[in-house]
């Protein structure tokens, strides 16, 4: 089927197929379009490829709508890829090795273009508890990316993460997702969208008849006993 008269929206997913002067491409998601982008003369597509913000001109026949499950098997083809997986693995003897070593850059830090990617994906597909797990382990290892603490380029992905919890239907998770909202919160510089990414989980619990609770009441609670509240 042809692509010539298909014109995606700003904004949307899209497949490279059919290339040939660079077939390494082929199977690449890329990111923003925008009709602004487009060579009237030649019909061709400029478009932004995601890893490094350079510009290709492409045929209409060379882009295709990104299917879900095809997206969800590219990102994680990419992360297996980059040496990691979808699954945490256990590596607490592995983190006790390195904690005296200052130098020392968690492998994890290098995968998480890649975990975001599939994070992305399960989201889309609606597989809200796995893009919830897999959005707080990017999460972590946005907030202590180059051996910062409290890095604020976690906060978007912090963003992520609450989205998905919302949405969870377990709830464990949504309390949790609720408590990780409030731990933000608490960070400087926290964006205001974190404040109503909590409130809407908030919401959730209302519906649910799940009890709110304010970790630093119940911190306070448990300091007052022994005379030392805030």
């Amino acid at each position: 089927m042809s692509n010539d008269n298909w014109k995606p929206k700003k904004g949307e997913q899209v497949e490279l197929v059919g290339l040939i002067s660079n077939p390494e491409l082929n199977g690449c998601m890329i990111g923003i379009i925008t009709k602004s982008e487009i060579d009237c003369k030649s019909g061709r597509w400029a478009v932004r490829l995601k890893k490094d913000g350079s510009y290709i001109a492409v045929k209409p026949s060379n882009i295709i709508a990104a299917n879900l499950d095809r997206k969800l098997e590219l990102a994680l083809q990419k992360l297996v890829a980059a040496g990691g997986t979808e699954e945490e693995e256990d590596d607490d003897e592995e983190e006790e090795e390195v904690d005296d070593n200052k130098n020392y850059v968690e492998p994890s830090e290098y995968l998480l273009d890649e975990l975001l990617a599939v994070g992305d994906a399960r989201f889309d597909l609606e597989h809200y508890d796995k893009a919830a797990s897999i959005f707080y382990r990017a999460y972590y290892i946005a907030m202590h990316k180059g051996n910062c603490i409290n890095n604020p380029e976690s906060f978007p992905v912090a963003h992520k993460m609450l989205q998905a919890y919302s949405k969870c239907e377990e709830e464990h998770q949504i309390r949790f997702g609720h408590d990780m909202a409030q731990q933000t919160l608490m960070m400087p510089g926290c964006p205001r969208y974190i404040l109503q990414d909590k409130k809407d989980i908030e919401d959730v619990m209302r519906r649910k008849g799940i009890e709110i609770r304010d970790m630093m009441a119940d911190l306070n609670r448990n300091m007052a006993q022994f005379g030392m509240g805030f």
